[in-house]
């Protein structure tokens, strides 16, 4: 579900304070339902009163781990780029206004593939060798919007970006 999109059909109608109360609202909705169906089976995941705590000085002092959470936080940056300058690159470079518009809801919609073809990939090459390459694929794409001016290409880059950057998760 887009949550882009229905404020700006909203806002011509309603004014923009109505229109993101009633977005506002459509998240609460969902939120009230998907709280509504989580449960937990302590069945058949048992209790955490045996387990020990948590060692937070451990986690803050563990240097392979603070590099790799800060490997982490600079490769989000470089992949949700896309996302915040993708309108204004279409705008500027007169791709047209409905394509610019539709660009994130073209983005977000590849991002089923790109979670599908992702985790099976994952399971098939396990998810650490898979990291690399959807990174350099990622950043290639990002470096392949230099040469995107015509709509049909515009349509292509979102996609190809969304699905680079939908990595599989890295639980064990």
């Amino acid at each position: 579900m887009e949550v882009d999109l229905p404020p700006s059909h909203l806002i011509p109608k309603l004014g923009f304070a109505q229109a993101v109360r009633a977005t506002a609202y459509l998240v609460l909705g969902c939120l009230i339902a998907a709280n509504g169906l989580m449960r937990n089976n302590s069945a058949i995941y048992g209790t955490r009163a045996n387990a020990p705590p948590l060692d937070i000085r451990g986690l803050l002092t563990d240097v392979p781990y603070l590099v790799g959470i800060f490997g982490s936080l600079v490769s989000l940056f470089g992949a949700y780029f896309p996302v915040f300058y993708l309108q204004l690159y279409a705008v500027q470079h007169g791709v047209g206004q409905s394509i610019a518009f539709y660009s994130l809801a073209i983005l977000n919609a590849s991002s089923a593939f790109g979670r599908i073809g992702g985790n099976f990939l994952a399971d098939r090459f396990g998810p650490w060798n898979l990291q690399v390459p959807c990174a350099f694929i990622a950043a290639g794409t990002i470096w392949g919007v230099l040469g995107v001016y015509l709509s049909s290409s515009f349509k292509l880059f979102p996609s190809l970006t969304k699905i680079a950057k939908e990595r599989p998760p890295l639980a064990l």
